[in-house]
């Protein structure tokens, strides 16, 4: 939610137009009249939301009024229904035996093991192995060969990678693969990976949606509006559903009682992940949270994975190892409006019973409230505003040392693993020690650069590892120790456009509506980008059509020329396509 922006700047969030500011504002003024209004910052028109104070002393008393004052009094009105109290309650109660109940959880009764290795997993080779058929059968049939002609091991492995850029990007992902499997490409995916927006695409799919993303935008098209996710009638909603309250609030309470620290995101991830997933059972018409456990399972993947029949999905996340009290950069703080993130926090708080899972949510409001700084803005200098989402590290400890050795510094070194969305350092998947020979990539970022060009290839060669290399925030850092690339690989890199053949007159980078921040879409908006993500995917698959061909030709000549004991060894300079698919309009 948060970006790294420079000094001086025209808007608060470089990513967006003014325009799109302004009418994520006035849908969070909806949403928040008392709490939440606009403030014109002294440098520019740009308005900035700010969360309303009007106590000013100490950081104790502007909780202490906020809480008096705001929560207090609307807690016995906003929980009318004491269902949803009760609810809460129960799962706090109930939920250590619930997780021990193997009809709940049938995983429970099964023993993970944790490999050390660079390889793939047994698993995944077999995976590899059986999707191996049906993607050589797709290629001949997308290519308009004979599948004789098809030699099993010239097929290119290509994989699919969607950016991130929130429900835009969610929205810009389910398009593309939508056009994709109706055409045919998508039957030649061995991967799929997302980041950010991009996951919850994928994680939709392989749930819910059942390996349907036509199921998946007929879902959007009824969740993504009126409300907005962390609204108080979208909570409520969520939490007066049948099992609702289980389903939402059960990993933060399973999280604080084996004494985990709960942060912003754990509340963001399941309150928004839980709006997308809620779901109108198909008998009673009611919306229904728990009619399906394995909604909220990613184990249920697996159901769609047998025999190869999907491509194999990666969801992505950023392990976060420097503790956040050490960052410090007075030229690029990071920055982020005080009335969304207070107000969000304090609406979630105002819909659960008073002490749910002991002052967490409180505290995360004081810290929040303790950062409010100039303008209606927060600046982080020293401290970032999003603190890890934190989980027990099942690296911990796990290689075993000789007498008198002692784990360094790292991930085996921590009892808990931090994670972060992956959309804040690295805004588009890439697979490392996964074959790839074609990776369609879309992508929003930096539209303005490929106007008319909506599949570019990039040849990607191999190259020595550099001694440093400099991060995303501009700094300079030692080559961290990751495997290098072991094989050539070339991307379609597809970025997010306007078409005026689609919708005449929208523009996904400038419409107001669809900022990266916007969590509120009408049908008709989510239409618009759909039809230009379709349209998009038109005017490029040629590209994509030529790069798969060319990908084919080169393996076949090489399995030729050599023989076929030497191909495999062929296949690693050969390499892959990676076909990437982007949403996020800022860079």
């Amino acid at each position: 939610m948060f970006l790294t922006t420079s000094h001086p700047r025209k808007y608060f969030r470089q990513s967006e137009t003014p325009e799109q500011q302004d009418y994520e504002t006035s849908i969070l003024q909806g949403h928040y009249p008392e709490s939440y209004h606009p403030i014109s910052t002294p440098d520019s028109n740009t308005i900035t939301p700010k969360f309303k104070d009007e106590t000013h002393p100490s950081l104790h008393g502007k909780m202490k009024a906020l809480w008096s004052s705001k929560v207090k009094p609307t807690f016995s009105e906003a929980t009318t229904d004491i269902h949803i109290v009760k609810n809460a309650i129960q799962v706090e109660t109930h939920s250590k035996s619930e997780t021990r109940d193997p009809m709940r959880f049938p995983e429970i009764m099964k023993t993970a093991e944790v490999r050390q290795g660079l390889e793939l997993c047994l698993q995944e080779r077999r995976f590899l192995k059986m999707r191996k058929s049906r993607v050589r059968e797709a290629f001949a049939t997308y290519s308009g060969l004979d599948i004789e002609d098809v030699h099993p091991d010239d097929v290119p492995i290509v994989g699919f990678g969607g950016s991130g850029g929130g429900f835009r990007a969610m929205i810009g992902v389910l398009g593309y693969c939508e056009e994709m499997k109706t055409n045919g490409l998508w039957d030649l995916f061995t991967y799929i990976a997302g980041v950010s927006g991009a996951c919850w695409s994928l994680a939709a799919h392989y749930t819910f949606a059942e390996a349907s993303w036509d199921n998946f935008l007929a879902n959007c098209k009824e969740r993504l509006y009126p409300y907005h996710p962390l609204s108080g009638e979208a909570i409520r909603e969520l939490l007066s559903t049948p099992d609702g309250a289980y389903v939402t609030l059960g990993p933060i309470v399973q999280k604080h009682q084996s004494d985990l620290h709960i942060v912003a995101m754990d509340l963001y991830s399941v309150f928004i992940t839980g709006h997308i997933f809620l779901r109108r059972d198909a008998i009673t018409q009611l919306k229904v949270a728990g009619h399906e456990n394995n909604w909220y399972k990613w184990t249920s993947a697996r159901e769609h994975l047998a025999d190869g029949k999907e491509p194999l999905p990666i969801i992505t996340a950023v392990r976060h190892e420097r503790p956040w009290r050490d960052w410090e950069d007075k030229d690029q703080p990071f920055g982020a409006p005080a009335g969304p993130l207070s107000s969000y926090i304090a609406t979630i708080k105002r819909q659960l019973p008073p002490g749910f899972i002991g002052n967490s949510i409180q505290d995360l409001a004081s810290n929040v409230t303790h950062f409010w700084g100039k303008q209606g803005t927060e600046e982080f200098e020293n401290h970032h505003p999003l603190h890890a989402s934190n989980e027990h590290n099942f690296m911990f400890h796990l290689s075993k040392l000789a007498p008198g050795q002692t784990y360094p510094p790292g991930l085996e070194n921590s009892p808990r693993i931090h994670l972060v969305d992956s959309g804040m350092d690295n805004n588009c998947p890439t697979f490392t020690k996964r074959d790839s020979t074609i990776k369609p990539s879309p992508d929003t970022t930096d539209p303005d650069r490929f106007q008319g060009m909506y599949a570019q290839v990039y040849d990607g060669t191999l190259i020595p590892r550099p001694d440093t290399v400099v991060v995303s925030y501009g700094a300079t850092v030692t080559n961290p120790p990751a495997p290098i690339c072991a094989h050539e690989c070339t991307m379609v890199y597809m970025p997010l456009l306007s078409h005026e053949k689609a919708v005449p007159g929208f523009d996904p980078s400038t419409a107001k509506f669809s900022g990266s921040y916007n969590l509120v879409w009408t049908p008709a908006q989510i239409d618009m980008l759909v039809k230009v993500c379709v349209q998009n995917f038109k005017d490029g698959e040629d590209t994509i059509k030529a790069a798969l061909q060319d990908a084919w030709l080169r393996k076949k000549a090489a399995r030729e020329g050599i023989g076929a004991m030497a191909a495999a060894a062929v296949e690693t300079k050969l390499g892959g396509l990676y076909i990437n698919q982007g949403d996020d309009v800022e860079s």
